[in-house]
């Protein structure tokens, strides 16, 4: 009987996996998505508040390591 089931579930799988399977890009493009940022993104609005301030105020190297660092825990 589990094998039954266990059956049911690899061929239901493989029916909808099957089609997105390749060996040109294996993240079906969400490693260049995450590059894009849109305005209604909660890591733009740290930058805005955080980043913006940071670099007016320390100097471009500090607001460049501050929104890296943004960029890296919102990845």
């Amino acid at each position: 009987m589990i094998v039954r089931h266990a059956a049911v579930i690899v061929a239901v799988t493989a029916v909808f996996a099957v089609p997105f399977v390749q060996a040109h890009d294996p993240s079906l493009g969400m490693v260049s998505l995450a590059g894009h940022q849109g305005w209604l993104a909660p890591s733009y609005f740290f930058k805005l508040v955080l980043a913006g301030p940071a670099r007016h105020l320390l100097g471009n190297v500090v607001g460049d390591a501050v929104e890296a660092i943004i960029r890296v825990s919102f990845a």
